[in-house]
């Protein structure tokens, strides 16, 4: 038999030892990365908005009650049968604090309001101050509480057991007490400039009296009227039986003035003497 040379050997051994190492690449080599751009790119709605801070001023309203006026609107009106859809809107309509606010620290004495949040959510508070730090008409509240002398008819007054005189803002409810005729009274008075000068007063009055077996007697009644400004006029809470009546006389006084005031800056006052014709009189 006839054996094979010794170059034909060499090549052979090389060719096999090539073609491992070749199928051995083969088998370790990580497979290509495929680069998209979706992937290296963020996307937009995934990073978080820039938090920005600014401290806000006030003229006309405490910046706390500012702030209790965005968290406690009023009271929602839900239907009957409302469904979770409903509430939800319901629930937005009430909420009057913008989306985004992270923090406000409202500081009465300095008349500040220091907001956090979104720029979006500063931008959109700095625009509900403009719109609510204004200045509204005074209202003068004369109130004389009635006793009922026993007549049902509408109109009928009594005696006078108890009076009392307040002032507050537009549309600001205002809670005051009196006593008189051995009864406490408790009110609370909203009252409501209208364009025509009328002002509608809502009331909600509370008649209490300590009694040694059954405890405190009380008896509350409620009322929404339209009333003349300057004429006192008698507010029946309840014809039926009226235990009492409040006599109420509005009065429109002059828009609230400023509650803070602030230093007028000098710096970019213009200087006389540099006014055309008379500076150089000035000078």
């Amino acid at each position: 038999m006839r054996r094979p040379s010794l170059a034909l050997t060499a090549a052979a051994a090389a060719l096999t030892l090539a073609l491992a190492f070749t199928l051995a690449g083969q088998s370790v080599a990580a497979p290509p990365r495929v680069t998209t751009a979706a992937a290296d790119t963020p996307s937009p709605q995934a990073s978080p908005e820039v938090a920005d801070e600014a401290i806000i001023e006030f003229t006309y309203l405490r910046p706390s009650a500012f702030v209790a006026m965005l968290v406690t609107p009023g009271v929602p009106v839900v239907p009957e049968k409302p469904d979770e859809k409903e509430l939800s809107r319901v629930a937005r309509a009430l909420w009057l604090l913008p989306e985004g606010v992270e923090k406000l620290s409202p500081d009465d004495i300095a008349g500040t309001l220091t907001v956090r949040g979104t720029t979006a959510a500063v931008d959109a508070m700095r625009s509900l101050v403009r719109l609510l730090d204004v200045a509204s008409p005074r209202v003068r509240l004369n109130v004389r509480v009635l006793q009922d002398g026993g007549d049902s008819t509408p109109g009928t007054a009594g005696s006078e057991v108890a009076a009392v005189t307040l002032e507050t803002s537009n549309n600001a409810p205002v809670d005051t007490a009196a006593v008189g005729n051995g009864y406490a009274f408790q009110m609370r008075l909203t009252p409501h400039v209208n364009g025509d000068g009328s002002v509608t007063v809502s009331t909600q009055a509370t008649r209490l009296k300590q009694e040694a077996e059954r405890g405190v007697e009380m008896q509350t009644q409620s009322s929404h009227r339209r009333l003349r400004a300057g004429k006192p006029d008698v507010i029946l809470m309840d014809a039926a039986r009226r235990p009492f009546a409040l006599e109420v006389t509005p009065t429109v006084l002059e828009p609230s003035r400023p509650l803070y005031t602030r230093p007028v800056s000098r710096e970019h006052a213009p200087d006389r003497s540099d006014l055309p014709l008379i500076g150089r009189l000035l000078r």
